[in-house]
């Protein structure tokens, strides 16, 4: 029994160093599984001061990037501004030369207008003289040389501002009767208009003669006219006196009414 009790007393101690070194085993294990979750905190704080630092970074990074668009930005305005600046002065080069272009294109219309309006004038006059002349060669007796030079007399300056004088002091030249026309002469009250080349003499001769016959010459075939005398390649005078039906005579019956043979 004695035995028995110290087999069972060794079991008991056996049984209780089991445990003891169960719970030593289970602490160790604690204490292992404490110092790694140490280690493990310590390194997720490194990792996270890392991702920190790497971020602060970052954000200095992006910093200065902002600063350097920032700068690039105003550069680029300054740049934009000259570009502007320069842009806004050929505009205004282009304006000065375009005004200038217009002034000068104006100067040149007011010079052309000046040039016709004396051109014009210059027309008028001529008329003026050729309807004179058309009026004077009519009066009897009166032929082309006499009508140019009372023509001429009149288009000089100096003697129109002598016309004017004499009219501002009055001295008006006395009324006369109309010369009449002499009654007797074989043309008188004849009209004659000549179409066409004339070959016994030219056609300023033949109307001198037709007046100094007491008849009158015009260059338009009209109602009142008497007689149209056709010659070599008449124009088309000719058409206009058959449709008024005015009389066409020859340059030889011409001839015999001048009473000269053909």
């Amino acid at each position: 029994l004695q035995a028995k009790a110290k087999r069972e007393k060794l079991k008991a101690k056996v049984a209780e160093e089991k445990l003891k070194a169960k719970a030593t085993r289970e602490k160790l294990k604690d204490l292992t599984a404490k110092e790694k979750l140490k280690d493990l905190t310590a390194k997720e704080k490194l990792q996270a001061k890392a991702k920190r630092e790497k971020l602060k970074a970052k954000v200095a990074e992006e910093k200065l990037k902002a600063k350097a668009t920032r700068e690039k930005l105003k550069d680029l305005t300054a740049k934009e501004k000259l570009k502007d600046l320069t842009a806004k002065e050929k505009l205004q080069a282009k304006a000065k030369r375009e005004k200038l272009k217009a002034k000068v294109a104006e100067e040149k219309i007011k010079d052309l207008t000046a040039k016709e309006k004396l051109q014009a004038k210059a027309k008028r006059e001529e008329l003026k003289d050729l309807t004179a002349k058309e009026k004077l060669k009519s009066i009897y007796t009166v032929g082309s040389k006499i009508a140019d030079s009372v023509t001429a007399f009149f288009r000089d300056e100096e003697n129109r501002k002598i016309i004017e004088k004499l009219k501002a002091a009055d001295v008006l030249p006395s009324p006369e009767e109309e010369a009449a026309k002499p009654k007797g002469l074989p043309l008188a009250g004849q009209e004659f208009v000549i179409t066409g080349r004339l070959d016994s003499f030219s056609r300023q001769e033949a109307e001198d003669r037709i007046k100094a016959l007491g008849g009158t010459a015009k260059s338009d075939v009209t109602h009142k006219t008497t007689y149209l005398v056709v010659g070599t390649e008449p124009g088309s005078k000719l058409a206009r006196a058959r449709d008024l039906g005015i009389k066409q005579i020859t340059e030889e019956e011409l001839l015999r009414l001048l009473g000269q043979d053909a």
